[in-house]
């Protein structure tokens, strides 16, 4: 499942292929992919002794794609939850700290990811020159600011994104 339109995908690759090459693109290109799992919307992470992390878990990051984080992130709070509560297999544990750790932060990255795959031309156009949207992109790539951080200023500039008609802002904008 993807919330995220899919339709020109071939087309766009095939623009992105000749404007890196300076070559139209072959008609033999066939490109092929497969979604990246970025929400689990059954909210379940383990069933007795099987505990799902990473891409299984539906953890990677919805903006991006990115999972190396999540995947790691999501390993770490299965082996706390190992030793806090040991293996038993009508737990919680896990799934608790999924939820209470990693949950918010996917959710805030769905809502912008649906809001810039949407819009495209106004949520990438506008806020790569808009200030505040920079110091948090940057926060978040840095590890300055935790994702949930970074991701809330980000959905916060959305409707500056979407209504200014230019946004001109330099980096050290307050907003």
């Amino acid at each position: 499942y993807s919330p995220y339109p899919q339709t020109g995908m071939p087309d766009s690759l095939r623009r992105f292929v000749a404007s890196v090459t300076g070559q139209r693109s072959s008609t033999e290109l066939k490109p092929a992919g497969f979604p990246i799992p970025t929400l689990n919307v059954c909210r379940r992470y383990q069933q007795q002794r099987i505990w799902l992390v990473g891409d299984a878990a539906g953890l990677a990051e919805p903006l991006l794609g990115e999972g190396i984080y999540y995947a790691l992130k999501s390993a770490a709070l299965a082996a706390q939850a190992i030793g806090e509560v040991g293996t038993r297999a009508h737990s919680s544990r896990y799934s608790t700290l999924i939820a209470d750790e990693l949950a918010p932060d996917l959710k805030m990255s769905d809502a912008l990811a649906r809001i810039v795959y949407r819009l495209p031309q106004a949520a990438l156009g506008r806020a790569f020159r808009d200030g505040p949207t920079i110091k948090a992109i940057v926060g978040l790539v840095t590890g300055d600011l935790r994702p949930r951080d970074s991701l809330g200023k980000l959905v916060r500039r959305v409707p500056a994104w979407l209504v200014a008609p230019s946004l001109r802002s330099a980096p050290g904008a307050a907003g």
